[in-house]
């Protein structure tokens, strides 16, 4: 992130951002991404390295423009960031063959290595040393440990289908605070590489948390129909329709979603 002008200062904020340690939630932050109202700069490349001991945080080094690389080698996209449907999508997917091997896109500490069967599939979480942290979903496994340190372009697993996944393929996010945000900001897949060696965040790459918050869902219970759910909310049949891109034939299924605001 940004350099702070007495080191003191740098060393407190630090200190804070890594007070959070959890093994287990990708998100324990607990942080509105709606109320966020700074420019923060971030260094993607050149930043303080730091090393866990015995749960401690110890400064070792300071090293310079230490590395970025792509989560994958050559590929092209197959679905980006943002809202699919009723459901939002936070990261990019990334074409990727069983096997085909996985690395960390910066230099970090592994924090999560678990199995998310109803959704990632095998995943790792890892936190950068510039401020942000990354999210490699749907592997076939991972070779790492948690709590190790790891290099940008390093292995870190093979791709796989794991989870909640139509076909073989890498998710890849990007979070800041547990948040996510859109790679396509930080890395250009097509060459395989940063955009730039730094990154402003703003409010407005959190706009859609404002409006994840304005939509309102409706469970699906046995009886129901699009002319009862469209009676409850004032809301027209085919306007019902268009929001969940169905037909107005569709059968409704219990326990499934349907958008109504």
């Amino acid at each position: 992130m940004e350099e702070f002008p007495d080191e003191d200062e740098s060393w407190i904020a630090l200190t804070s951002y890594f007070s959070v340690w959890d093994v287990n939630k990708v998100n324990p932050y607990k942080i509105d991404p709606c109320v966020f109202k700074d420019t923060l700069k971030f260094n993607l490349v050149d930043s303080a390295f730091f090393s866990f001991q015995n749960d401690s945080l110890l400064r070792m080094d300071t090293f310079s423009m230490r590395g970025a690389s792509a989560p994958t080698g050559p590929t092209s996209k197959s679905s980006g960031f943002g809202f699919r449907g009723i459901r939002f999508h936070s990261g990019i997917d990334l074409r990727l063959k069983k096997g085909e091997p996985v690395y960390a896109a910066f230099d970090g500490v592994v924090r999560i290595i678990s199995k998310d069967c109803k959704g990632y599939g095998n995943f790792v979480v890892i936190r950068h040393y510039n401020g942000l942290e990354t999210l490699y979903g749907h592997l076939n496994f991972s070779i790492l440990t948690t709590g190790q340190e790891i290099r940008a372009g390093e292995l870190l697993g093979y791709g796989g289908n794991t989870g909640r996944s139509t076909g073989p393929h890498l998710h890849f996010e990007t979070r800041f605070q547990g948040n996510p945000i859109d790679p396509e900001l930080l890395f250009d897949f097509n060459t395989n590489s940063l955009l730039s060696d730094r990154f402003t965040l703003v409010p407005a790459h959190f706009a859609y948390a404002i409006e994840k918050k304005k939509r309102i869902y409706h469970t699906i219970k046995k009886g129901n129909t699009l002319s009862g759910i469209s009676h409850k909310y004032k809301v027209p049949v085919r306007t019902l329709c268009r929001m969940n891109n169905i037909s107005t034939k569709k059968l409704l299924k219990i326990g499934k979603k349907l958008r109504v605001r």
